[in-house]
């Protein structure tokens, strides 16, 4: 028999050797490829059954046992990552190759990403003894979140002292992510929406390492912001976007928020109409000038206090109109929201019953308010004076009775609500401040460092016209003449809006277009009480126009642009105004065209 097989080896050697080496290349490819590849299929199957336990002690905010579960499932993740070590040697194959690489860089980030947080986590334990989650956010009572806002402090001073040895992980990781091609993977696969976990990954993981500092600051300031030593008060307004001013809107309703020893509570709330009844309103010798002049009014009124495109300026003005007033207190920081964010809320803490009035939800909050802003100092209906007040009080109750997943829903449209300016946060600690002005959730009127356009709209009407306004923009650059540059900048406005006596009567808007400082207005059309002048740093050219119901009203503004501000690359900072729905931008320059809708602060590049 072997005498046989080696005489046929003898004869047939080429065919013999192909076979040997066929064979080698089948079982390497099992070993290497096949094999892995199943194992990993069969893994990414049970993931769902192997997270849910993590899930449940994330949901029931138990601590133990999310470390223990982590750690448990940290066995998957090691034999996920061998298998995926395995495949990533054909890393230079076309096509598969990438994805296979891509698949070690995820599995080793899991791995790095779960060592974190179990350590980090483990870390919080022996820092702080008897740490527990559990019933943060179950009171039906908000009044009663004294054991949580108490952890708060300790883990936000814990967690400064532990992350910065964690500085360099965080910047691995965020490397690893940041090596990963997301354009090539689907939109969703099985089900799973593949894109958006990858883009959320790559967003978390940026903030975190780019951010990493700014974290650790803040984390050191939470106990003095929640008032850990001393009680803080924090002053919030909802502002009427529909009767739009330069930080965001007429001030409304208000609510007092104070942070004592982990115990927060409700201080003072009602209608700012209420604030000023007679003998409350402040009066100055001489109000801001616009408001003296479009609003005929000699007295300063706190709901008129958001008069400057500035948050800050504006803020510090409330603070001093409020300190006035009679029966108030110190605050040490002021929270402006609008009308839109009140409806984002709402869409995820659900509906509101209001006694007396029925449900407010996100699809007729905003009605509701304009409704509720009618009867605002009204003595006619005095059981429904305070329903503004009333829904800010029971949507913060509603935010602090979510549950985690509701609670992780709510900071993605906080943050998207703060971005698009529709909530704007003023501290009195200067460290607070920095911090917010630099994430742009302080609606700050920003230095810039090349062309700068910020058109801010006022409507001094008494009415909400602005409401059914909408706005196209163009902006056109001449560098005809050289060392000479020129601006043209076209509003084109159209109320679309029947004539309503309460809500359209007429569109009377006061017109700030602050440019960079220097500019020189050349011409102007569509306004009267034309004006030019300095301001927060800028130049802004000033006017007044009217648009009645269902028609149309073009503004055009040309002035010259300081020497020397535009270069090889064209750079301009667009600003968005607090309060202002999304509109349509189109900048022209040197041949070059980019159109945009201005939902937040937007830069743009143009290379010349």
């Amino acid at each position: 028999m072997l005498k046989t097989i080696k005489k046929y080896c003898n004869k047939n050697k080429k065919k013999v050797t192909f076979i040997i080496l066929a064979g080698t290349v089948m079982v390497f490819l099992y070993i290497f490829l096949v094999a892995p590849l199943l194992s990993i299929a069969s893994s990414l199957k049970e993931f769902p059954k192997k997270i849910k336990p993590i899930k449940v002690a994330m949901m029931t905010q138990d601590l133990d046992a999310l470390v223990f579960e982590l750690e448990y499932f940290r066995e998957d993740l090691e034999i996920l990552d061998k298998n995926t070590s395995k495949i990533s040697m054909f890393s230079f194959f076309p096509y598969f190759g990438a994805y296979a690489k891509d698949a070690k860089t995820i599995s080793s980030l899991s791995l790095d990403i779960l060592d974190t947080s179990v350590e980090l986590l483990g870390s919080l334990e022996g820092s702080i003894p008897n740490l527990d989650f559990k019933g943060w956010g179950s009171s039906e009572d908000f009044s009663t979140e004294t054991a949580g806002m108490s952890d708060m402090v300790r883990i936000s001073s814990a967690l400064a002292t532990k992350l910065p040895e964690y500085e360099e992980r965080f910047r691995l990781i965020n490397k690893k992510v940041d090596s990963i091609d997301i354009d090539k993977y689907p939109e969703e696969f099985r089900g799973i929406k593949v894109k958006a976990m990858l883009e959320n990954l790559k967003s978390i993981s940026y903030v975190l390492s780019n951010s990493f500092d700014d974290i650790v600051k803040l984390l050191k300031i939470v106990p003095e912001l929640i008032g850990d030593k001393e009680a803080r008060s924090y002053l919030t307004f909802l502002q009427n976007d529909k009767e739009l001013r330069p930080s965001g809107g007429v001030l409304t309703a208000y609510a007092v928020f104070t942070l004592s020893k982990g115990n927060l509570k409700v201080t003072k709330s009602g209608d700012v109409a209420f604030l000023e009844s007679t003998g409350n309103a402040v009066y100055y010798t001489e109000p801001p000038a616009y408001i003296r002049t479009f609003l005929n009014a000699n007295r300063f009124y706190i709901k008129d206090a958001a008069f400057s495109p500035d948050f800050r300026v504006s803020s510090l003005q409330i603070k001093d109109l409020w300190g006035k007033i009679p029966g108030t207190f110190p605050v040490h920081g002021i929270i402006g929201v609008d009308t839109h964010f009140v409806a984002s809320l709402l869409e995820v803490t659900g509906g509101i019953d209001i006694y007396d009035y029925g449900e407010v939800n996100s699809e007729n909050v905003v009605d509701q308010l304009e409704s509720f802003s009618t009867l605002i100092g009204s003595h006619e209906d005095k059981d429904q004076k305070n329903l503004t007040s009333t829904l800010l009080y029971e949507l913060m109750r509603k935010i602090f009775i979510t549950g985690p997943n509701e609670r992780m829903e709510l900071v993605k449209k906080v943050l998207q609500e703060a971005e698009e300016k529709h909530i704007l946060v003023y501290f009195s600690s200067e460290e607070a401040q920095k911090i917010v002005e630099k994430y742009n959730f302080a609606g700050a009127v920003k230095e810039f460092n090349g062309d700068y356009m910020y058109i801010v709209d006022s409507n001094v009407g008494g009415d909400r016209a602005n409401w059914y306004v909408n706005e196209n923009i163009t902006k056109t650059v001449d560098l005809s003449v050289k060392g000479n540059p020129t601006s043209l900048v076209t509003i084109e406005y159209e109320n679309t809006g029947e004539y309503n006596k309460i809500f359209n009567k007429l569109y009377k808007d006061y017109i700030r277009i602050y440019v960079p400082k220097g500019s020189k207005l050349i011409n102007s059309e569509g306004l009267s009480r034309v004006g030019q002048g300095d301001d927060l740093g800028k130049t802004f050219f000033e006017g007044y126009l009217e648009i009645a119901p269902k028609t149309k009203a073009k503004v055009v503004v040309e002035y010259e642009l300081p020497k020397g501000i535009i270069k090889d690359t064209y750079t301009l900072l667009v600003q968005k105004q607090p309060g202002k729905e999304v509109f349509s931008y189109k900048i022209h320059i040197g041949g070059n065209s980019e159109e945009f809708n201005l939902d937040t602060d937007k830069e743009i590049f143009i290379d010349l």
